[in-house]
């Protein structure tokens, strides 16, 4: 059961990273934007 948990916490906290990178992509697609 331990495992398991383990690998949940590993996918949450890839999950996280993940969504993080998503918000930089569209800031920087923001920025691309306004500088056009």
């Amino acid at each position: 059961v331990s495992d398991a948990n383990a690998e949940l916490v590993n996918l949450g906290n890839q999950v996280a990273l993940l969504e993080e990178e998503k918000g930089n992509l569209q800031l920087s697609l923001v920025d691309f934007d306004e500088l056009k």
